[in-house]
């Protein structure tokens, strides 16, 4: 990492969180983080599962439940709050848990199919939600749960690992764009991609980059955007005028010609 991050991760990692960035970690990060990289309605199926008549709570959803939430803790108590991955124990098991809500057996016939599609509404309702990003599945941010602008409610694992480079070939081939710059936050090159960037940025693995360009287009990870990995957040005008396009689910696309004379987002 050179001189223009953060700086060296011997002071901690650092995470973003709601516009927020610490290297000693969020006590309150997965209680925030979670809700807003899951479905409503999963989370609704969740709570549910607790609440609905079915087998005891201690055949199943009980142990699963509490290994879950204790996981959750323990990382909450040590601050180990550098992404979701840490977490991802309790995840399966509250999916688990959620089962219960399925339990038709031995109920009358008309609440085991209001159970049945009640399930059924859930992973409809979720598909529905995460096709907004597939294929880019990481994507995906529950904004009415999140604060402010995607770029600053979560980045690096949470958001943008780097995926979206096919995505931004076929955007950049589909338009016949040249002269075009990238901020890439990932560990991929480019080039292997087909992607030829007039200028390019990246903050963890390339030499500091001369100044931003000012006119043509400019795509910028959604990392990068946030400014999590950038002492100088460079790019907050940005985050404050509609994108163009967010192309792969985590790359903002921006014409600077556009932006410079006025002009709104086109068709």
């Amino acid at each position: 990492v050179h001189d223009l991050t953060l700086g060296p991760n011997a002071g901690g990692f650092p995470v973003l969180l709601d516009g927020e960035v610490s290297r000693q970690g969020f006590p309150s990060f997965f209680v925030r983080a979670i809700p807003a990289k899951t479905s409503l309605a999963v989370l609704a199926a969740w709570a549910a599962a607790g609440l609905v008549a079915g087998p005891p709570r201690r055949a199943g959803w009980a142990p699963a439940v509490g290994v879950a939430l204790g996981a959750l803790l323990l990382l909450s108590l040590t601050r180990f709050t550098v992404g979701l991955r840490y977490a991802l124990l309790a995840l399966p098991l509250l999916h688990l848990a959620a089962g219960r809500l399925a339990a038709s057996a031995g109920r009358p016939r008309r609440e085991a199919w209001l159970r049945l599609g009640a399930c059924a509404a859930v992973v409809v309702a979720a598909a529905a939600e995460l096709s907004a990003v597939y294929p880019y599945p990481r994507g995906y941010l529950h904004t009415a749960v999140a604060r402010g602008h995607r770029a600053r409610a979560l980045a690096d694992s949470d958001l943008d690992w780097g995926e979206g480079l096919l995505a931004l070939r076929d955007f950049v081939q589909a338009r016949g764009l040249t002269g075009w710059g990238l901020s890439y936050h990932g560990s991929a090159w480019p080039e292997l991609y087909g992607l030829r960037p007039a200028w390019y940025e990246n903050p963890l693995t390339a030499p500091p980059a001369p100044p931003r360009p000012t006119r043509g287009w400019l795509f910028v990870s959604s990392t990068n955007l946030g400014g999590l990995f950038l002492r100088d957040d460079r790019y907050r005008d940005l985050r404050a005028v509609e994108p163009d396009a967010l192309v792969g689910g985590t790359i903002f696309a921006f014409d600077l010609d556009r932006l410079a004379a006025g002009r709104p987002v086109g068709p």
